[in-house]
């Protein structure tokens, strides 16, 4: 099972989303733990992949080696994609 770990600027995306969203969140991400591959998105021409909470995406960096899933950004999904972390 991978663990999560939230970068600073997810941290406060993350709350300033409603309760609801954070609970959508939460749950998505608990199920990408057990099974990354089967969850997550690669994106095209980028080292990063995309989680689907919603009309939330959530920008992951996956770590296999070290069984660590790095939430990047969480964004609405009009804006996530033109905004991706370097």
């Amino acid at each position: 099972m991978y663990s999560v770990l939230f970068s600073d600027e997810a941290k406060k995306l993350f709350a300033k989303l409603g309760k609801e969203d954070q609970g959508r969140i939460i749950s998505a991400l608990e199920r990408c733990r057990i099974r990354p591959a089967h969850f997550l998105k690669r994106l095209v021409g980028s080292p990063y992949y995309s989680l689907r909470a919603g009309d939330q995406r959530i920008i992951i960096e996956l770590k296999t080696e070290e069984g660590m899933l790095l939430v990047m950004t969480i964004e609405h999904r009009k804006k996530s994609y033109k905004h991706l972390p370097k």
